[in-house]
């Protein structure tokens, strides 16, 4: 039986896909890893042995859950070949968060993951026009009180994708809401609460 090799010898379009996922989303989960972008226990391995992702367990919700990021190699690829310019950063204490903006992602077309937009770029779409912004959406120094988790094209429609939180206020779903139609230049709002 031959051995199969510990590295990533050749990167198919499955795992250019995943490297996509994770450079838009800023993390995943083992179970959607395999559920949606039907990666495999030995491709993991590979693409973690090659440096291209992490994985290390972490308590989300409770239980402990497999998670995986872009390593610097994944990073570096993800811009230089798939020419994202601009990565989705995940936070270690918003897990819960992120792995829902993921699976959100997971569940558009390829089509529709396409026209994606994580929050750091419609933060940094919003700032280039801020002085154009309404004041009610800004804080005291000048900036964005709050954002849309993300946005794509949906049906032809710029959709807004929020995840809320549990301690999220009825007024901090309205101003996302009010910032998603008003200034992000969204259609309609998908939310997704837990």
């Amino acid at each position: 039986m031959a051995r199969r090799s510990k590295y990533l010898k050749n990167m198919t379009g499955r795992d250019k896909n995943f490297l996509k996922q994770l450079a838009r989303t800023g993390v995943t989960d083992r179970s959607q890893a395999v559920k949606f972008s039907k990666m495999n226990l030995n491709r993991l391995r590979q693409l973690e042995n090659s440096k291209y992702i992490t994985r290390e367990n972490r308590c989300v919700s409770g239980r402990s859950t497999e998670i995986i990021r872009l390593a610097d190699k994944g990073k570096y690829f993800c811009k230089e070949k798939l020419e994202i310019k601009e990565l989705a950063h995940a936070q270690t204490n918003h897990l819960e968060h992120d792995l829902n903006v993921t699976l959100a992602y997971n569940n558009l077309s390829e089509e529709e993951r396409e026209t994606w937009q994580h929050e750091r770029q419609i933060i940094r779409e919003l700032n280039s026009k801020i002085k154009d912004i309404d004041q009610k959406y800004k804080n005291s120094d000048g900036r964005l009180k709050t954002c849309i988790d993300a946005r794509a094209t949906i049906n032809g429609q710029i959709v807004a994708i929020e995840v809320v939180g549990s301690s999220y206020t009825q007024a901090d779903i309205e101003l996302k809401e009010d910032i998603a139609l008003n200034v992000a230049g969204c259609d309609d709002i998908f939310t997704i609460g837990w």
